[in-house]
C-alpha cells in the first residue's frame, strides 16, 4: 500500500515535528497523546498527526495567559490571527 503524502502546510506529521512546533520533549507529547490530554490522531501509515489550528486551540483551553504570553513574544509556533480571535472571543475589542 503506497504511503500517503500530506501536502498541507497546516498539518504536523510525526511526533518529532509535533514536539518541536510546540517546543517540546517527544516523551512529553507522546505521553500527553496518550492520556488523552493532546488530540492527536494516526494517520492510515500509522503516523501522528494534528493540525496547527488545533495546537493553537488546545494552548488557549489549557492556558489562556500562556497563549497571549506566547502571542506577545512573536512566537512563530502561533498563528496571531488565531490567537487573537480566540482571545478575543468577541469581547474585547482592545485587546491586539
Amino acid at each position: 500500500m503506497p504511503k500517503i503524502k500530506n501536502t498541507s502546510p497546516n498539518i504536523i506529521e510525526g511526533i518529532p515535528n509535533i514536539a518541536e512546533y510546540m517546543g517540546k520533549h517527544r516523551n512529553t507529547i507522546m505521553n500527553w497523546i496518550n492520556k488523552g490530554y493532546l488530540p492527536a490522531a494516526k494517520n492510515p501509515d500509522g503516523i501522528w498527526f494534528i493540525t496547527k489550528s488545533l495546537i493553537n486551540m488546545w494552548i488557549f483551553s489549557q492556558n489562556q495567559a500562556e497563549l497571549r504570553k506566547r502571542v506577545a513574544e512573536g512566537d512563530s509556533r502561533i498563528d496571531p490571527e488565531v490567537a487573537r480571535e480566540l482571545l478575543m472571543d468577541g469581547k474585547d475589542k482592545t485587546w491586539g
